[in-house]
C-alpha cells in the first residue's frame, strides 16, 4: 500500500549438463509457463553448467554472457560477480513485450559437450569426467544477484531450477556415491544412511534466499540417484516445491508448472500458533522458515491454497490436561 510498484519476478535456471530430451522438456514447461504469468511480469533466462550463463533478451537478438565457475569450492566464489557480468534489469525482461525473444532464446539452448567441459576442468579430452553441474555456485550468486532489488522492483522472486542429475561442481556439491550396495554389505538400514542431508550447504542457502525475498521450486527429471534429501531443504525452507520426474518421456513438467502459475498465491506471511496452557507446540512441518527469534512464529515465504502444515504437541506437564 505504500506506492512499492513491486513487479512479480520469475527466474528460470536450466541445467545444461544434460540430454536433449531433458532440455526439450524444460524449453516446452518454460513455454507453458510463459503463458500462465500475468501481464507486467518480468522473467529472466539462466544456465549453468561449468559456467553461468545470463540472457539478455531485450534486444532484437538474444545476447547470452557467460561466467566460468571455479572448480573447487575453496576458491573465492565467481571471478566477475553476475551484475558486472550483466545489469540485473538488462537479464529481468519484461514478459509481455519479450515473450517472442525468450523463445527464441530457449531455442539457442544446448547442452554442453564433454569436450567443452574438460577444456574448461583443464582436463585431457580423452579423461574428460562427465559432470560439471555447478548448481550450488549458480544458485548462491543468482541469490546475491536478485538481492539488491528485494523491495524495489520486487516482492518475491521466484526461481524455477531444473535439474537433471546431482551437483558435482564447484560450491554445494553431492558425493552420490554413498547411494549404492554398501548398505546390504554392511548390513545397515539405508534409508537412516540416505535420509539424513549430507551437508547443510542448501539449508544454509535456502535462509539467504529469504532474506532476499526469493522463492526456489526445483524440478528434478532424472532417473538416477541426485540426493534430493539434501537439496530439498533449498525448496522447502524458501517456501517453494519438490518436483521428481523419473523422465523425460511421460513427464507433466509442462503442466504441472502451468498450474502452479495459474493459482493464485501469497507472499510474506506469518503463522503464530498459540494454545491453552497444558499443552504446546512440539515439532512443526510446512514450507515455511522458523524465527530466529520468537517461539512457534512461522514465517510463510510463499504459499497457495495447497499449502500444508502440520504440528505435533507435548504436554506442559506430566498431568496431561489439568480437566
Amino acid at each position: 500500500g505504500d506506492g512499492v510498484l513491486a513487479r512479480p519476478v520469475y527466474v528460470a535456471a536450466v541445467d545444461l549438463a544434460c540430454s536433449e530430451e531433458f532440455l526439450e522438456l524444460i524449453k516446452s514447461a518454460l513455454l507453458a509457463a510463459l503463458e500462465a504469468l500475468i501481464p507486467g511480469s518480468l522473467f529472466g533466462l539462466m544456465t549453468f553448467s561449468h559456467k553461468i550463463g545470463l540472457y539478455d533478451v531485450q534486444g532484437p537478438v538474444p545476447v547470452v554472457k557467460n561466467v566460468f565457475i571455479p572448480p573447487d569450492s575453496e576458491e573465492d566464489g565467481l571471478a566477475v560477480a553476475l551484475e558486472d557480468a550483466m545489469p540485473l534489469l538488462s537479464f529481468l525482461a519484461l514478459v509481455d513485450t519479450c515473450k517472442d525473444q525468450i523463445a527464441a532464446a530457449l531455442d539457442t539452448l544446448r547442452p554442453t559437450s564433454s569436450w567443452e567441459r574438460g577444456a574448461a576442468s583443464g582436463q585431457e579430452a580423452d579423461t574428460v569426467l562427465l559432470g560439471g553441474r555447478g548448481f550450488g555456485t549458480a544458485m548462491s550468486s543468482l541469490i546475491d544477484y536478485l538481492s539488491s532489488e528485494y523491495g524495489s522492483t520486487f516482492a518475491l522472486a521466484r526461481v524455477f531450477a531444473f535439474l537433471s542429475g546431482a551437483p558435482d561442481y564447484g560450491d554445494g556439491q553431492l558425493d552420490t556415491r554413498r547411494y549404492g550396495e554398501q548398505y546390504a554389505s554392511k548390513g545397515e538400514d539405508a534409508d537412516l544412511a540416505l535420509l539424513p542431508e549430507q551437508i547443510p550447504f542448501y539449508r544454509d542457502l535456502a535462509a539467504v534466499a529469504v532474506q532476499a525475498g526469493v522463492c526456489v521450486d526445483i524440478f528434478a527429471v532424472t532417473d538416477e540417484y541426485t540426493d534430493l534429501a539434501s537439496l530439498k531443504f533449498l525448496s522447502i525452507e524458501s517456501g517453494g516445491s519438490l518436483f521428481l520426474y523419473a523422465n523425460a518421456d511421460d513427464s507433466t513438467l509442462p503442466q504441472d508448472i502451468y498450474r502452479l502459475l495459474s493459482r493464485p498465491y501469497a507472499f510474506g506471511c506469518v503463522l503464530r500458533l498459540r494454545t491453552s496452557p497444558d499443552f504446546e507446540p512440539g515439532h512443526s512441518y510446512g514450507h515455511f522458515f522458523p524465527d530466529p527469534q520468537y517461539e512457534n512464529v512461522q514465517h510463510i515465504i510463499c504459499c497457495d491454497s495447497f499449502a500444508t502444515y502440520a504440528y505435533d504437541f507435548d504436554f506442559t506437564h506430566a498431568d496431561g490436561f489439568s480437566r
